[in-house]
């Protein structure tokens, strides 16, 4: 009962996340393109929020998109590597998941959000950004792989 319990509040928190994010359409390039450097906005997901949801254990995708070099290094339990210079390659491959959390070295890296906003302009719903990334993971002691 009470694993079911924190996996509808785990579940809400989600709900509630997704609910703040701006409006999900990119900025458009002149030739009618997203921009992926600029839009759209991902709502962002702090550690404990990202804890949680890991713990529920619920369908969710988990992308570092940091460098293959990096990933084999160490990554977050579960996530599958999807580096920014390569999302177009390796995107449309992805499997569906209601949620997908995309992270990388941490906030002044610039690869999640490319991924992320990559997922959002190709139809992907239920993006969130894991900005504090790996470094703040780690740091903090959780498990890597």
């Amino acid at each position: 009962m009470a694993q079911s319990c924190r996996g509808l509040a785990t579940l809400a928190l989600a709900v509630a996340l997704l609910s703040v994010t701006a409006a999900q359409a990119g900025a458009e390039t002149e030739d009618g393109g997203i921009d992926l450097e600029r839009g759209p906005t991902l709502a962002v997901i702090s550690t404990l929020e990202l804890e949680q949801l890991l713990a529920a254990g619920g369908p969710m995708l988990l992308i570092d998109a940091r460098g293959p070099e990096l990933f084999v290094r160490g990554h977050l339990p579960g996530a599958i590597n999807v580096p920014a210079d390569q999302v177009g390659t390796l995107g449309p491959r992805l499997p569906t998941a209601p949620l997908t959390v995309v992270y990388c070295g941490g906030p002044s890296c610039p690869h999640s959000l490319i991924v992320g906003r990559w997922l959002i302009a190709h139809g992907r719903s239920g993006v969130l950004h894991y900005n504090a990334g790996f470094a703040a993971w780690r740091d903090t002691g959780h498990p890597i792989e």
